[in-house]
């Protein structure tokens, strides 16, 4: 008997330690749903900035419309192969704010569109081709009173804003020696072109 007594405790000690409380039902789903569910909170702001970002319009910038007109008295240079106006539509097409317009004879048909270098005579054309900005264009000189001249080659351009009929005189240049320094002459100052083109478009 005195030989059990000593296992006995042992028994008596390692029941009386162990809790044998039952865990609530409830409890369980307490525990359970803690671990479960996410943040309902953080899932709204997290939507709400996705969203926003996908709905952004997309800003599209509107581009100047632009219409070289016929130069005001290139017919006779335009037989010997001098027209500057190609050049200019060139140019000016790599400036991505700026849509060229065709100078379209056909829907010109019936107006007088020839040597215009001034307001007052752009409006038959107005009436048919629609932009914002015109350019006008003359060479310095009549081509057959400069015949025999070694120099002399020259030319200036003339903007027009269809909307205000403000006019303003932009590049040009005088007393170049040939067709192919007038050339050279406009691609060096298109930069100037550009930005007085840019100037006056903006006044509405």
């Amino acid at each position: 008997m005195y030989r059990l007594l000593p296992l006995i405790i042992f028994m008596f000690l390692i029941t009386g330690c162990k809790d044998n409380t039952p865990v609530k039902t409830s409890d369980r789903q307490t525990i359970k749903q803690d671990v479960s569910e996410p943040d309902s909170t953080n899932v709204v702001i997290d939507t709400l900035s996705v969203n926003t970002t996908e709905n952004e319009p997309e800003v599209v910038k509107e581009k100047t419309t632009i219409l070289v007109i016929q130069c005001s008295n290139g017919y006779n240079y335009s037989g010997g192969g001098y027209d500057f106006n190609p050049l200019l539509e060139k140019e000016l097409r790599k400036i991505d704010d700026f849509e060229i317009v065709e100078f379209s004879y056909k829907k010109l048909m019936g107006s007088i569109y020839q040597g215009v270098y001034d307001k007052k005579y752009a409006k038959p054309i107005m009436e048919k081709i629609d932009a914002d900005i015109y350019i006008m264009t003359r060479f310095a000189d009549d081509f057959l009173e400069r015949r025999g001249k070694a120099t002399n080659w020259g030319y200036e351009l003339k903007l027009l804003n269809t909307k205000t009929m403000e006019q303003k005189i932009s590049i040009g240049a005088d007393s170049m020696e040939s067709y192919e320094e007038l050339q050279e002459n406009i691609t060096k100052n298109i930069d100037k072109l550009v930005k007085d083109i840019q100037i006056l478009s903006t006044k509405k």
